[in-house]
């Protein structure tokens, strides 16, 4: 691109948006366009741990010259996203955000009143997403890219023997109100796993706090909590079969072949893509775990091309819609 390029803003503090949003930082980097990108918490960890440069949320100032704004979105409370669309708005600058999981539509695009900060385009997974938000008849463009985080997901080789289960955790019970939470959910695995002869790792999620949880998992017998210094997929190359509830680390497991439980311990379950397209098992009753974890140990699934699920070469195409809004200008008046 020239030198009369408007600028890119890139806004992040959710964890989940962040890993999607990385490669389309690095794509732009590399095409020397240097967004500037402000990221707090755990999005800050991960564009540190790619070594993108990012400054903190004061530092990237949203102004008239901005030729888009992009973001993720968040239901938990994360509200730089929010309070820069609504910057954006304010100055009439286009504005993208990513949805990266398929749950919680109206408290992502929400700060004080329903659907207030709404951008002037979503960037969606994949068709249920994109049908999802197309019911709530939002005034916005939906755009289905697939997810960067997807790109680079290669199938993996089948597990030796004797490799430990491991388990996606997640706080839901700091994050969510449902009928269960992680500590009942591994407490379960992990008697299944005893039984089977099996270790269970367990790897945190980055909201976790990883000493609370190696607290819980003392207590527990044959449970070992994943190095801290562990790639998500240097953990999943080590296990024989992955289970977990509603993470979309357990989405990332699924795709690379290795056999995948869900467990949702309510009537009222989250359908994750990979539960819809029978990669992955859904467990929605104690007495089932179990049974579910023994067919999870003795099993293999082979996994096809991840184009046979998702959008490929899904960085290249949010670029592009960046791209089109940067020829096109401002796509609806802002209230």
């Amino acid at each position: 691109m020239g030198s009369t390029e408007r600028s890119i803003v890139l806004v992040c503090e959710d964890v989940g948006a962040a890993a999607a949003l990385a490669p389309v930082a690095q794509r732009l980097l590399a095409q020397h366009r240097n967004p500037a990108i402000s990221a707090r918490g755990q999005a800050a960890a991960i564009f540190a741990s790619k070594c993108i440069p990012f400054g903190g949320p004061e530092s990237v100032a949203v102004s008239a010259a901005t030729g888009v704004v992009v973001t993720g979105t968040t239901a938990w409370g994360e509200r730089i996203e929010a309070h820069a669309i609504r910057k954006a708005r304010s100055l009439h600058v286009p504005t993208l955000s990513f949805v990266d999981f398929w749950s919680n539509y109206r408290e992502r695009l929400t700060l004080t009143q329903e659907f207030d900060v709404l951008p002037d385009r979503l960037l969606v997974v994949d068709s249920v997403m994109y049908d999802d938000l197309r019911a709530l008849e939002l005034p916005t463009e939906l755009v289905i890219t697939g997810s960067p985080v997807f790109d680079e997901i290669k199938p993996l080789a089948p597990p030796s023997d004797g490799s430990p289960v491991l388990f996606l955790s997640q706080p839901l019970s700091k994050l969510a109100t449902v009928e269960y939470d992680e500590h009942t959910v591994i407490a379960l695995v992990a008697t299944a796993c005893v039984r089977l002869g099996v270790e269970l790792r367990v790897r945190p999620h980055p909201r976790e706090d990883r000493t609370e949880l190696a607290t819980f998992l003392a207590t527990l017998a044959g449970t070992t909590i994943s190095r801290s210094d562990a790639s998500l997929m240097d953990d999943v190359v080590s296990s024989c079969g992955v289970v977990g509830m509603t993470t979309m680390a357990l989405v990332e497991a699924a795709l690379t072949g290795r056999a995948t439980l869900s467990v949702q311990l309510t009537y009222k379950p989250i359908l994750l893509p990979t539960i819809r397209s029978e990669l992955t098992v859904m467990v929605q009753t104690q007495p089932q775990l179990a049974s579910a974890v023994a067919r999870l140990v003795a099993g293999a699934r082979q996994s096809r091309p991840i184009g046979d699920y998702f959008l490929a070469d899904s960085a290249a195409r949010v670029v592009a819609v960046i791209d089109d809004i940067l020829r096109n200008g401002e796509l609806r008046a802002h209230d």
